[in-house]
């Protein structure tokens, strides 16, 4: 480990516009990805950068901050910034669970995947800290002291994150977060092989937004009087499955009601599930039911509905990967 010189900088040309912090931070990034310098290494300081550049530390500041949220960077209080690991380089993985009441509608999820996660880590000889939280959702407003501890340390290098919180936004180590996959092109080749004319679908916000254009490519308009959506914030909210029973009654006791309904994620099917049951409506005759599902997470269902699956051992096969680089 070593101490960065500022003057190792002297190729950079500020410029005389506005966007100091931003062509500061293309500089550095492309500067740390030459492999110049060492995992470890230590960065000048905020004044000194600001010093050398004559410009105020505050842009400087700004600069740091989005290399250290891209992982270029991590930071240590009292202590300064470093160059952090690259993807290989990291052999001390936190793992960070939510346990709160807003998990409790996806909790399978949450574990079996997390469990998935820890021992492809090992596997790979990645050294894992398990940090369960347990607090109420509105008190997770900064990491939990077991994790802030173990970042303090040093014992950790980065976090996998099970459950994303808004405090990883600012978090001073290099953190993941896993990237799933819905396979929503397949989804539409189903909804165009099923030939509906009034496709409904109940999904999370931040899923729905994928759909609309991957059905609009294959020539189907999802209408906006069929579509309904509830809020997902780092977790299912608690009522999720009572509020995806609501929506599927109301759907399907319209006047013109849908031929077609796609329910996800998997932890909201059985609410429309029990609806379709209470109904009476006949599957798939007079409704195609097509429901997501996680493999290894199936669930009951009698009635005879149409699937498309997504693989949680490829995921986490993936996420690892992302974090190890192998």
């Amino acid at each position: 480990m070593k101490k960065i010189m500022v003057k190792e900088f002297d190729d950079f040309i500020p410029p005389r516009n506005v966007g100091f912090h931003i062509e500061l931070a293309s500089y550095l990034r492309e500067k740390l990805e030459s492999n110049r310098f060492s995992t470890g290494d230590c960065f000048p300081s905020l004044r000194e950068m600001a010093a050398y550049w004559n410009t105020n530390p505050y842009s400087v500041k700004l600069a740091i901050n989005e290399l250290v949220l891209q992982g270029y960077l991590t930071r240590s209080q009292g202590h300064g910034t470093f160059v952090a690991p690259k993807r290989g380089d990291f052999t001390r993985i936190g793992i960070y669970i939510d346990h709160s009441m807003r998990q409790n509608g996806n909790i399978m999820y949450t574990y079996m995947f997390a469990s998935l996660v820890e021992q492809k880590l090992t596997a790979k000889g990645a050294s894992c800290i398990v940090f369960n939280d347990y607090r109420d959702f509105s008190e997770q407003k900064s990491p939990p002291q077991d994790l802030a501890d173990a970042v303090a340390a040093g014992r950790i290098q980065a976090v996998a994150v099970i459950s994303w919180r808004e405090f990883f936004g600012n978090f001073p180590i290099r953190y993941f977060y896993p990237t799933i996959d819905y396979h929503l092109e397949h989804v539409a080749g189903l909804v165009k092989q099923f030939e509906a004319r009034r496709v409904a679908l109940i999904a999370p916000e931040d899923i729905y937004e994928h759909f609309p254009e991957r059905f609009r490519r294959i020539g189907i308009k999802l209408m906006p009087k069929y579509i309904r959506q509830f809020p997902l914030c780092g977790g299912f909210t608690q009522n999720c499955g009572a509020a995806v029973y609501d929506f599927t009654r109301e759907l399907l006791t319209r006047s013109t009601r849908p031929d077609l309904l796609i329910v996800m994620p998997d932890s909201a099917v059985q609410g429309a599930i029990q609806a379709v049951l209470e109904l009476g409506i006949r599957v798939p005759e007079d409704l195609r039911l097509l429901l997501h599902r996680n493999l290894g997470l199936e669930y009951f269902c009698s009635l005879p509905a149409d699937y498309w699956d997504i693989d949680l051992n490829q995921v986490a096969d993936d996420f690892v990967h992302d974090i190890m680089g192998k």
